[in-house]
């Protein structure tokens, strides 16, 4: 693993190293042209992915917090020369690209607004509830940003009951359960 830089307010979990394993797991690396990392962060999803791929492709990297924006600068220079890259400060629900990407990862925030763990720091928050947006949103967007043969992979709690019902709405379904998060997929 790269020794990627983070800003203070926050840090990768083990569920985005989990989530990009599993996905090089289970992707054919010479299909995926377009990658789309929603709610990016630092970069560290869409990053290890891409530095495994074949062939020139493209990583969007969507965060809506300029923050991260000094670490993903820094942390883009793991990326082989064969992969473009991309930032758009944007939340997913703001949006809106004629673009369809054959892989969409997410470690999106786990918690509603108003519920779980109250941060001081607004930009800690926004990484760990849906501040902006909502799952419904996510889901949502991830299922038309999607490309025809593309598939999607989104790590979630398996715990929020209410919140896991969206997946089966929008199609997803769950392909791997690792302690309290699960990996859901949309193909």
């Amino acid at each position: 693993m790269n020794d990627y830089s983070q800003p203070d307010f926050y840090h990768f979990s083990e569920d985005s190293l989990i989530l990009s394993k599993y996905v090089l797991d289970q992707v054919n690396s010479n299909g995926i042209r377009s990658i789309l990392d929603i709610g990016c962060g630092s970069g560290v999803i869409g990053i290890e992915i891409a530095k495994s791929l074949k062939g020139s492709h493209k990583l969007v990297g969507l965060e809506p917090q300029k923050a991260f924006n000094e670490h993903i600068n820094l942390n883009v220079s793991f990326l082989p020369s064969n992969c473009e890259y991309e930032i758009v400060n944007q939340s997913i629900g703001e949006f809106n690209s004629s673009e369809k990407f054959d892989l969409i990862v997410s470690n999106p925030p786990y918690f509603e607004r108003g519920k779980g763990r109250v941060s001081s720091s607004l930009e800690r928050q926004v990484c760990r509830t849906f501040e902006i947006d909502d799952l419904s949103i996510l889901l949502h967007k991830t299922k038309t940003l999607l490309s025809e043969k593309g598939v999607a992979f989104i790590i979630f709690p398996t715990s929020e009951n209410g919140q896991t019902k969206l997946f089966d709405e929008f199609g997803f379904f769950l392909t791997l359960k690792v302690g309290r998060v699960g990996i859901f997929q949309l193909a």
